[in-house]
């Protein structure tokens, strides 16, 4: 049977594609190989930034991941990016950390895609259930004491943690993504639904990865132990007697990477570790209508004729559409990045694959005083973004560009 689903005439395919849990050297060869051939790449902030170097340098990216502490993209949002790329690339990959159908919403994204009727295919990965705990050497399964392995998802439902099918609190193997936060109320919710408190327990934090720990303990005291720790995550969480089998084959003897390893994934806040950190202002057009407005001085700062010499401290530009690619070209104006979509979650998303937003200054021109959606989402991911000029630099800050807009490169 094939694993590609049905079909819209002349869209391109989605490969919905697993990263694994961490270790770049965990992915499948054939995600590998669709990595080597997209043509826009839509990935998560758990796929490692390491697998981004397989991407061919023409291939869009965007970064959809969340992060503690900041709204992320809306998942209707990221279904409506892969959608609209589709329809401008023949190879869309969507790098989700682990396996795309555990705990990854992928289910969701191959909905939403089949709805719009394009093509996707879904290659599976290794997920982080099974490979942090291998990586830490603890067997969820042994003969002799658990025959049964339940994953569960630590982000609290509308009924809560206790709401959950009473499979979840079996004698087997317990394992629960996502649960480092609510640590204290897992183990108490486990104990009131018949576990003893004394239930070994373990917290593998930055499984499969260079600086792995572990921290072990029980149900009445593994909170507090991992407060002792400081985890930072991502963090997995097994509970039952096999992690008292831990001891049989530890991370020392796994072969894997050392912290100090040149190879060492250094994950910047959205999963791109080799991109530019340059804080260099942006300034983001949509449109050609935008471009005109702004070249004919309409947009305070930007006037001048085109194909002016590039103004020291000049914005970065991002073209997002083809519109307004090609009349910055027409302009005699290079765009730094530039992406066929102008949706406006795929621009945010392009932009953050490519510069580290939290604080980033960011002009759209002509967008409004609330410079709309694109505006919010930016916000929300934590770039300033102004209208019609860049705000005002902080007290004490040095200011990386004039108050208005320069001309930027000439082509």
């Amino acid at each position: 049977m094939s694993d590609t689903w049905e079909t819209k005439d002349k869209a391109g395919t989605v490969h919905l594609v697993g990263a694994g849990p961490g270790d770049p050297e965990l992915l499948t060869l054939k995600g590998a190989r669709l990595l080597e051939r997209a043509d826009a790449v839509v990935y998560d902030a758990l796929a490692s930034p390491d697998l981004l170097e397989e991407v061919p340098d023409h291939a869009e990216r965007y970064a959809v991941g969340r992060r503690a502490g900041r709204a992320g993209i809306p998942q209707e949002a990221i279904n409506e990016i892969l959608v609209e790329l589709a329809g401008l690339h023949r190879t869309v990959v969507r790098l989700k950390g682990g396996d795309p159908f555990v705990f990854g919403r992928g289910g969701e994204e191959a909905l939403a895609l089949r709805g719009a009727g394009v093509p996707f295919h879904v290659v599976p990965g290794v997920s982080a259930g099974v490979g942090v705990p291998a990586s830490a050497g603890i067997p969820l399964t042994h003969r002799e004491v658990s025959s049964s392995v339940t994953f569960l998802t630590g982000h609290r439902g509308r009924d809560g943690l206790e709401k959950n099918t009473p499979l979840s609190w079996s004698d087997g193997t317990v394992v629960v993504f996502m649960g480092l936060s609510r640590l204290d109320e897992l183990a108490t919710s486990l104990i009131r639904s018949g576990r003893r408190p004394e239930t070994p327990a373990a917290v593998v934090d930055r499984g499969t990865l260079p600086g792995e720990r572990t921290v072990v303990g029980t149900l009445r005291n593994i909170g507090g132990r991992v407060r002792e720790a400081d985890l930072e995550g991502p963090a997995l969480v097994v509970v039952g007697d096999v992690v008292l089998l831990r001891d049989l084959e530890g991370p020392e003897a796994s072969g894997g990477l050392p912290a100090d390893s040149a190879d060492s994934p250094e994950a910047s806040p959205d999963g791109a570790g080799s991109r530019s950190r340059a804080r260099a202002p942006w300034a983001i057009f949509t449109s050609a209508e935008e471009v005109d407005r702004a070249l004919h001085g309409g947009f305070e700062g930007f006037g001048g004729p085109a194909g002016d010499a590039p103004t020291t401290g000049a914005p970065s530009i991002l073209a997002a559409g083809r519109g307004a690619d090609q009349r910055l070209r027409r302009r005699g104006l290079r765009a730094d990045l530039a992406v066929r979509t102008s949706h406006p979650a795929a621009a945010a998303c392009a932009l953050r694959a490519r510069a580290d937003l939290e604080g980033l200054r960011v002009v759209i021109p002509g967008a409004g005083r609330d410079q709309g959606e694109l505006g919010r989402l930016l916000r929300s991911l934590g770039a300033r973004v102004g209208g019609e000029a860049f705000p005002s630099p902080t007290p004490g800050e040095a200011s990386e560009a004039p108050a208005g807009l320069p001309v930027g490169r000439a082509g």
